[in-house]
């Protein structure tokens, strides 16, 4: 449910920015009654003809009517004969939508605009119905009735307001250039799918980037003489951060510090750990912050002002004492230095084409999502080029620093992959040399298992980036003819299901284990051991079974087969693989993917339910394409083939 606060201005840019398709979706039920809704998007579009006729040039609404053409295109693509919805009392903000043609003419314009208000998700359905109640006749519909409330008449009020101040924010692009308008449009038009990006792109796009060279040069002029509030406003730019906050920015490095400001260096160091919550570094012990930090230049006004203020105050903490402000002296309502910093990664990523590397050089992990930071390899020296050459389209010179150092700056979690398909070839060796013969006593069967099912769990590993968590197939998911299905973890709540899908190795793998399995029940069978395997072990096992598919044989019969196991049988051949060396090489390796595609092996709770997948028109088989196709390159590299079990 979308909540019930009143936008701020900025929030109110943000949806906007966004045109979340998946939000009108979620309001307006979009999916249940495609007929119904034909008619009522139509009606819609009247109302926004309307409001262009009395407020407005139409040819002006370039960016409603985008959204409008798209629900338009998914309405054709829904099959509505066969839906056949009828609507019930709980179908509010659907009946509401409906019932606008029955509204007299005279209040069709304050209508609009509360639908406007709706489709923005402003205000709580239920606050919608009331709202409607007043313009509503009774019972409009079949089984369906409006209940009235007194903070109606104050509600509509407000919405008349705030969707007043979204179409103004819709169609206004005075101050903004052609070039900057024509951008946003085309990225609406053609990149649809990655919506995280097309967030950021269009958002904080009302000045023009001449507007915002000129407001620089102001700021750097201020600067350069000295002015304390316009320093923080220049250094707000470096870290990402609004002006008042840069006041606590360190200037020596401190545990834990997430960026410190080297005055004698001319740089800013940003610490890994904010982009990687779990990998929080100490300060620069040892005088090696290329290690832990990536650094970045400041800019060039800043150098004399801030090394005039070191002599003064050589024992400053942060840059609050350092120059003598506080976050009082700061103005707080400035939009252009908001806008020029968020068009500062906004520029990086439209120039190297990379979002994680703009978010690294930026600092802007709104661009960012766990997963491919985590994995993708960012060079101290790309990230440190980019951050000096954006700066320098906005009209702000940065200082010169050697560019040359090309340490990795992410990717904590490498694995080698020689190790790994030297690992395989032992354990692979290991199977060879225990398989049974027709005649072996159980103890031999259950020692072939426990190795052949180590064997397929590190395939499975890989090809289905397993977390250590999961225990590899067991509860929490089921087997289905080209996918596997998982919860996600149970620390996130998630209750939504993610299908990770099967390459054509994985398949014959688990093909041949099913196979194996069947022989060794039958071996337990002839050898009165048949408590030892359950009956239903062979089953494609359903969401929440207690059995699983990967299994060791115990002397107390069966125990489910976990990270440990296989990390233990590795150190057993002389491998030191981390539990979750799978995962790990199978993320670096697709890291180039799009986010919904590498979702699809991530799993991560904050990833795969927030909005970077929200409106991604991805069919499941699309999504799924890249990452097999990913998997099943790397299984080649590494010389990873299937692997038969018990022969017939």
């Amino acid at each position: 449910m979308e909540n019930s606060k009143v936008f701020t201005d900025e929030s109110i840019e943000q949806i906007i920015a966004d045109h979340d398709l998946s939000r009108f979706i979620k309001v307006f039920g979009l999916a249940h009654c495609a007929a119904d809704l034909d008619r009522a998007v139509k009606n819609l579009i009247d109302a926004f003809e309307q409001v262009a006729s009395k407020l407005l040039d139409f040819p002006k609404l370039l960016e409603a009517g985008f959204v409008l053409a798209k629900i338009k295109y998914r309405l054709e693509c829904l099959p509505s004969k066969e839906l056949g919805v009828k609507l019930v009392p709980g179908q509010g903000p659907l009946s509401c939508l409906m019932a606008y043609d029955r509204v007299i003419g005279s209040q069709k314009l304050d209508l609009a605009l509360v639908l406007t208000a709706m489709y923005l998700g402003d205000y709580h359905p239920k606050t919608l119905i009331q709202i409607l109640s007043k313009h509503v006749k009774r019972d409009p519909l079949e089984e369906l009735s409006f209940s009235g409330d007194f903070q109606v008449e104050n509600a509509l009020k407000r919405a008349t307001s705030q969707s007043a101040k979204v179409l103004d924010l819709l169609v206004e692009g005075s101050v903004r250039s052609p070039l900057d308008r024509l951008q946003a449009y085309q990225m609406r038009l053609h990149d649809e799918h990655d919506l995280q990006r097309r967030r950021v792109l269009l958002n904080h796009a009302r000045f023009s980037q001449e507007t915002l060279i000129e407001v620089s040069a102001q700021v750097q002029e201020r600067a350069r003489q000295g002015d304390g509030p316009s320093i923080c406003e220049l250094l707000s730019l470096h870290i990402n951060c609004p002006p008042g906050l840069t006041v606590a920015l360190p200037c020596w490095p401190e545990p834990g510090a997430f960026h410190w400001l080297s005055v004698r260096e001319s740089l800013i160091y940003t610490n890994r750990s904010l982009f990687m919550p779990n990998a929080r570094v100490d300060a620069d012990s040892n005088r090696k912050a290329d290690e832990w930090y990536l650094a970045k230049p400041i800019a060039q006004v800043l150098k004399n002002p801030l090394e005039l203020a070191l002599a003064r105050n050589p024992g400053a903490k942060n840059l609050g004492e350092l120059i003598g402000v506080s976050e009082n002296d700061i103005n707080r309502e400035h939009p252009e230095i908001t806008d020029l910093r968020n068009r500062l990664s906004i520029e990086a990523a439209h120039r190297c084409g990379d979002d994680v590397l703009a978010a690294f050089a930026f600092s802007d992990p709104r661009l960012l999502s766990r997963g491919p930071a985590y994995y993708r390899k960012v060079k101290q020296r790309d990230a440190a080029t980019l951050f000096s050459s954006v700066f320098a389209s906005f009209g702000i010179p940065t200082v010169s620093i050697d560019v040359g150092f090309t340490r990795g700056f992410g990717s904590l979690a490498q694995v080698k992959k020689e190790h790994v398909a030297q690992a395989w070839v032992a354990l692979t060796t290991q199977v060879v040399a225990l398989r049974p013969t027709k005649n072996a006593k159980w103890f031999e069967l259950a020692t072939f298992h426990n190795a052949f099912a180590i064997a397929t769990a590190f395939m499975c590993s890989i090809a289905l980036a397993l977390r250590p968590a999961q225990s590899y197939p067991l509860k929490r998911c089921s087997i289905g003819t080209d996918f596997v299905v998982f919860n996600d973890k149970d620390s996130h709540q998630v209750t939504e299901f993610v299908e990770v899908p099967f390459g054509e190795t994985v398949k014959t793998q688990l093909d041949l284990y099913i196979e194996h399995l069947v022989q060794l029940r039958g071996k337990a069978r002839e050898q009165e051991c048949s408590k030892k395997i359950p009956n239903n072990i062979t089953k494609i096992l359903e969401v929440g079974s207690s059995e699983p598919l990967l299994f060791r044989i115990t002397r107390n019969g069966l125990s489910q087969l976990g990270s440990t196991h296989l990390s233990d049988a590795l150190k057993q051949c002389g491998f030191d693989l981390p539990p979750n060396f799978g995962r790990h090489l199978a993320q670096s390796h697709l890291c180039n993917l799009r986010r919904v595609e590498i979702n699809r092996l991530s799993r991560h709770g904050s990833i795969f339910q927030s909005s970077n997948n929200m409106g991604v028109d991805l069919s499941p088989e699309q999504s799924a394409a890249g990452v097999v196709r990913g998997t099943e390159d790397l299984l080649r590299q590494l010389n990873i083939l299937p692997l038969s079990g018990l022969r017939g």
